[in-house]
């Protein structure tokens, strides 16, 4: 599933963020954060990796890069 305000970003310049069965395509560039608050998503619900790699919040999205977002589960 893409973000409506990003279609008309070239494919070049883009990132995919994967959750689950979902798609979040967004501009390359922006930091993890940014990217994840900018598809309605709280960050800190996350943990994500690139390429099987955790990579920080403040890290910045490459063009062509997809990332996966995977949910952080706590208890007691």
């Amino acid at each position: 599933m893409s973000n409506p305000a990003d279609q008309a970003i070239p494919v070049q310049d883009t990132a995919t963020l994967l959750l689950r069965r979902q798609e979040f395509t967004v501009r390359a560039g922006l930091t993890v954060r940014a990217a994840i608050e900018g598809c309605g998503l709280e960050p800190e619900a996350f943990v994500v990796t690139r390429a099987g790699e955790l990579i920080a919040d403040e890290d910045v999205l490459r063009p062509g890069d997809r990332v996966k977002l995977l949910p952080v589960f706590s208890g007691g």
